[in-house]
């Protein structure tokens, strides 16, 4: 029998790698009752079932990790040390076989979901006995690729010296995370699974957390992503981490559950398929200074993820969704529109009315967190590049650490215009020369005057 879950099961809030992630409905529309569209892909398995009923005081050794790299996935080894084989140096632990069902009820035309979920199973623990090289298509194998990115990204984070202190994470793998959405006008049911994302929570049962949604088979068919699992980009898990990073400076601590303002929607559960909303930041001053909030987190991610990847071209070469248009050595969107937050990128961000978005992710939508967010982060670095031509990779992501810790000091996300934020950067940077103003008008085209005094332009 099903029982239903305790309320901290709900993650108050996520923040997903891209809004171009997909929730497959399943199974077949020909059923009368029950109308399933699609599914899951299925080929994930436990590799080596002994282990988790095993003792095990430590796994430590090179694994062999599947990454991403100059446009195919390749096996990596990978030093880890695994205590307990459950735990590591940045990981608390790692779950699978978690499944929950969220229930909506389509009424009178109004489709009401009320937080009505379901746990059908908590997950495990899981444990790795011994440094070997696990199936990609494993959960070991997605667990290895998974903690061979975060610990890249943390330790790359380590290497800037901040003095901030980060909590360990918890990792969530290929959770099952169904809806079910009964129709009472004709008495069906329609079943939908999240998937082809990941996605970064501040506060699961008292920890932040990194979700691994599964694949899709309808995605696995239709190309997307060819031959590439998400977790296998080390980008992608680079973005997740600058959320960790963001939300502490955000926040001002890690510890225990973050405090969230009022709920904007229903679709701030992380487990349903609505990803660009508050950010689990809500402010009183605006809505649209919670926008504003959310689209800094998510250009700060972006950085996080360009430098931690040394700031190169390459990194998310052939990624449908992600080359040109998250690429920050990318002077366009995929489908050519120019990286450059002029009056009309502004205008379309900060209209409140209700926005249709675009058919397909090469096509930026201005009114979206992920794609405003990313003009930020291309302006941000380029003002850094411009103004800093010397400085080392690691150099330039210190600068955008303390810029976002000024842009918090100052409060500035309580205002509802991106501008107040951007101009914190020249609290560290200083004023700027005039080749560096010249670049600050071209991509801040939309915030030139109010920019140019603090700039010392």
């Amino acid at each position: 029998m099903l029982k239903k879950s305790p309320k901290f099961l709900l993650i108050p809030f996520i923040l997903v790698l891209t809004n171009c992630s997909y929730v497959f409905p399943v199974g077949d529309n020909n059923i009368d009752k029950e109308r399933e569209t699609g599914k899951l892909a299925d080929n994930f398995f436990l590799e080596d079932p002994d282990c988790q009923n095993q003792e095990t005081e430590r796994s430590v050794g090179d694994f062999s990790a599947f990454v991403w790299n100059s446009g195919k996935v390749e096996p990596e080894s990978v030093a880890i040390d695994f205590e307990g084989g459950l735990s590591t140096k940045y990981i608390t632990s790692i779950n699978y076989g978690f499944h929950q069902i969220e229930t909506c009820v389509i009424k009178d035309n109004e489709k009401i979901c009320d937080e009505n979920v379901v746990l059908q199973s908590a997950g495990k623990d899981l444990k790795i006995c011994g440094a070997k090289s696990y199936s990609r298509n494993s959960y070991e194998g997605v667990a290895v690729s998974t903690v061979a990115g975060i610990h890249k990204a943390a330790s790359f984070f380590d290497s800037l010296n901040s003095g901030m202190y980060l909590r360990k994470t918890k990792v969530i793998v290929l959770p099952r995370v169904e809806k079910q959405t009964v129709d009472k006008s004709n008495n069906s049911v329609e079943k939908t699974f999240t998937a082809d994302n990941m996605a970064y929570s501040p506060s699961y049962m008292g920890n932040p957390v990194f979700i691994i949604f599964p694949r899709s088979q309808q995605g696995i068919d239709a190309g997307i992503w060819k031959d590439l699992n998400l977790w296998e980009l080390q980008w992608g898990l680079a973005h997740e981490f600058g959320h960790h990073i963001y939300t502490k400076i955000a926040k001002g601590t890690s510890a225990g559950d973050v405090p969230l303002g009022p709920r904007i929607e229903e679709e701030t559960n992380p487990f349903t398929d609505n990803h660009d909303h508050d950010h689990g930041f809500h402010l009183e001053s605006s809505p649209m200074a919670t926008r504003v909030n959310g689209a800094l987190n998510e250009g700060f991610a972006d950085l996080f993820a360009y430098y931690s990847e040394g700031g190169k071209d390459g990194s998310i070469d052939g990624i449908d969704c992600f080359q040109d248009s998250r690429d920050l050595n990318s002077f366009n969107f995929a489908d050519g529109t120019p990286k450059i937050l002029d009056s009309a990128a502004h205008a379309q961000f900060t209209s409140l009315s209700k926005k249709s978005t675009p058919s397909d992710c090469e096509t930026p939508n201005f009114a979206g967190i992920h794609t405003f967010g990313t003009l930020i982060a291309f302006g941000i670095s380029k003002i850094i590049d411009a103004s800093r031509p010397e400085a080392s990779n690691q150099e330039r992501a210190k600068i955008a650490v303390k810029w976002i810790q000024k842009v918090h000091e100052n409060d500035n996300n309580a205002k509802a215009d991106a501008h107040y934020a951007i101009s914190d950067l020249f609290e560290v940077l200083g004023p700027l020369e005039e080749s560096s103003c010249n670049v600050l008008s071209e991509v801040f085209s939309a915030y030139e005057l109010q920019l140019e005094d603090a700039a010392g332009c």
